[in-house]
């Protein structure tokens, strides 16, 4: 957080020599991202919901450079919160061709005292990406007072995902949980968009190509798996409207 501020704060005090051409945006939006594939953290012959959309939003400065149409930004922006609430079986070695032959009975007594192969369990997970994305963009086209263009970006973003693990046969006040956290060190990804801009208002529709590293689904992997395991992956699209306040 403490890098996105100052880059953000760098560009201002570059730019408030031409502050004529500054503005300030502040937009929101609906984020949607892609399912992970069956077997992270759900599986498609159990019960399992997926939380892939959530309301997400942006704040930064843009400024219109002499070139003409041509504008330069730097955002902070948020993807929403995605998550996965399911009911699935805990594969030997993550081995789904394993399920059912270490044992039969994956609702055993045993599954519900500790956490073992093969027994059936409840997974739920969230977690989402932040961080900062420094774009150019061009408006060539003028339809009345609305200005359309495209827009080409870098995002750096951090991305976390958090997974806990409770039995779903147990005694009363005598259950386990199993916790999970995950977050990447800085990674970086490209931005593509379409914009819209009349006066002070502006719309966007942007597609951050993000690729998860993988890490691994089971929970009993060293925590120094490489990569995370995330319930969702991209690429993430970006539906936003917002205002545009010029200095």
């Amino acid at each position: 957080m403490r890098q996105i501020i100052l880059c953000i704060a760098t560009i201002l005090t570059v730019s408030s020599a031409a502050a004529e051409g500054l503005r300030l945006e502040a937009g929101y939006g609906v984020c949607k991202a892609q399912k992970a594939q069956d077997g992270t953290w759900y599986q498609d012959g159990y019960e399992h919901h997926l939380k892939l959309q959530d309301q997400c939003g942006e704040l930064g400065i843009a400024y219109d450079t002499p070139i003409r149409n041509v504008r330069l930004a730097a955002r902070y922006v948020s993807l929403g919160q995605f998550s996965t609430h399911a009911i699935a079986n805990a594969d030997d070695n993550d081995d789904a061709s394993r399920r059912g032959q270490v044992y039969a009975d994956n609702r055993r007594p045993e599954c519900a005292a500790n956490f073992a192969a093969d027994c059936l369990y409840q997974w739920n997970g969230s977690g989402g990406v932040k961080g900062a994305l420094f774009a150019v963009g061009w408006e060539p086209v003028q339809v009345g007072p609305v200005r359309l263009g495209v827009e080409a970006g870098m995002f750096f973003y951090k991305a976390r995902w958090r997974e806990v693990i409770t039995p779903i046969d147990c005694p009363a006040n005598s259950c386990w949980q199993m916790q999970i956290d995950q977050r990447t060190s800085w990674k970086h990804a490209p931005e593509f968009a379409l914009t819209a801009r009349w006066d002070w208002l502006y719309a966007a529709v942007r597609r951050y190509e993000l690729r998860m590293p993988g890490g691994t689904t089971d929970p009993t992997a060293p925590s120094q798996a490489p990569g995370i395991t995330t319930g969702f992956r991209g690429p993430i699209y970006q539906f936003v409207a917002g205002v545009s306040y010029k200095f």
